[in-house]
């Protein structure tokens, strides 16, 4: 009897020892647990190489030029889908740097200006302008994957089951103080924590 208790107790620390060594070689194998992701964006309007915080809700003119300035607390993947001329939606960010190459995870308390590249300008057609924000604290194999596609374009429904899989476990707050906006996601359960900010730019004709 004390012979196969010392056996069992032996397997028990080899488990133990054998999944403690898994966790510390491959970490991104466990599921996250109850993750959290908060982040802060901006708007910003450009004229003249001048970059100027702007409300979201303050509208804006055609012809103007924008873009979105985004700290998330802590390590994150960013996208961007801004609506298109056709109905759809594209994929403006992230954009290939000098050398070609896609940003990755963008670190915590950093700060990210999506698109990186030249800023996003208001067409002709005045309405309401609508931008998805995507952020998470791993990448997303399906926007992974529209990066490669020259095009980049998806239908809207497309945005919308993707939202409803990734964010329909957690609660999600925000808080709206002058220029900035605050968006705190809490996953419940297993899963990366991913925020899917809808942000709506009132588009009015120019005067």
């Amino acid at each position: 009897m004390r012979r196969l208790t010392m056996v069992f107790s032996c397997a028990l620390v080899w488990l133990a020892a054998g999944v403690g060594a898994q966790q510390r070689a491959g970490s991104d194998r466990w599921p996250r647990i109850n993750d959290r992701l908060e982040l802060r964006y901006t708007v910003e309007t450009e004229e003249d190489g001048e970059r100027t915080p702007a409300a979201v809700t303050q509208g804006f003119a055609s012809g103007e030029r924008f873009s979105l300035r985004v700290r998330p607390t802590g390590d994150a993947w960013l996208y961007l889908f801004v609506s298109d001329a056709a109905g759809g939606f594209t994929l403006v960010a992230p954009d290939a740097l000098d050398d070609g190459s896609l940003p990755g995870i963008v670190e915590g308390g950093s700060e990210a200006r999506l698109p990186a590249g030249a800023a996003l300008r208001l067409d002709e057609e005045p309405g309401v302008e609508r931008l998805y924000l995507l952020a998470s604290t791993e990448p997303l194999d399906e926007v992974e994957d529209l990066l490669a596609d020259e095009r980049r374009q998806v239908g809207e429904a497309w945005l919308i089951d993707l939202r409803d899989h990734y964010a329909r476990n957690g609660t999600l707050t925000r808080q709206v103080r002058n220029e900035a906006v605050r968006v705190d996601y809490r996953q419940r359960g297993r899963g990366a924590a991913t925020v899917f900010e809808t942000v709506a730019i009132r588009h009015y004709e120019a005067r």
